[in-house]
């Protein structure tokens, strides 16, 4: 039925039959959101959440619990470890609907905050990089001017020491 919903709506789905088969599903084409039941076989939906968050590359989806389990103890638990909703049967196509633009919305808002701030990094680096280039060609500049009346000083004082025994007082 929730299946039906989305596709309906717009959104491409896909479902599987269990935890172990979702979880492998995800590591195969990873999703923009994950809707998951908690009571599956092979694993449960927490076992998949705990899956899900544990690995980098996934820990960014949002996912949404659709469950039966409706005490508050259940609940707590599935936002503690990770969920980022939790609908409890029976919704309606509205909440369902409501939940999923939701967390897609937040998660292009995240997304667009992240490439905000590797923008941001990347034209910190590269103001850094030009710096560096700079402090080098003064270095080197620097080292060259300092190194032009250093060298007629020198020249100047190794024909004193070389000739001094020909040079007059005055000379």
């Amino acid at each position: 039925e929730v299946m039906d919903w989305l596709t309906f709506e717009g959104y491409e789905v896909r479902d599987a039959a269990n935890g172990k088969l979702g979880l492998e599903a995800i590591n195969q084409s990873i999703p923009d959101l994950i809707l998951c039941d908690i009571a599956m076989p092979e694993l449960n939906g927490r076992e998949v959440l705990i899956e899900v968050r544990s690995k980098t590359h996934l820990s960014h989806i949002p996912f949404i619990f659709l469950t039966a389990a409706s005490d508050r103890d259940s609940i707590r638990k599935g936002m503690e470890l990770g969920a980022d909703d939790y609908l409890t049967k029976p919704f309606t196509h509205a909440e369902v609907l409501k939940a999923v633009r939701s967390r897609l919305e937040r998660k292009v808002i995240q997304e667009r905050q992240v490439q905000t701030q590797i923008d941001t990094l990347v034209r910190a680096f590269d103001e850094e990089h030009e710096k560096r280039l700079l402090k080098s060609r003064l270095v080197a500049m620097f080292s060259h001017d300092f190194r032009n009346p250093l060298a007629g000083i020198l020249a100047a004082s190794g024909i004193l020491r070389n000739y001094n025994d020909r040079l007059t007082p005055e000379q």
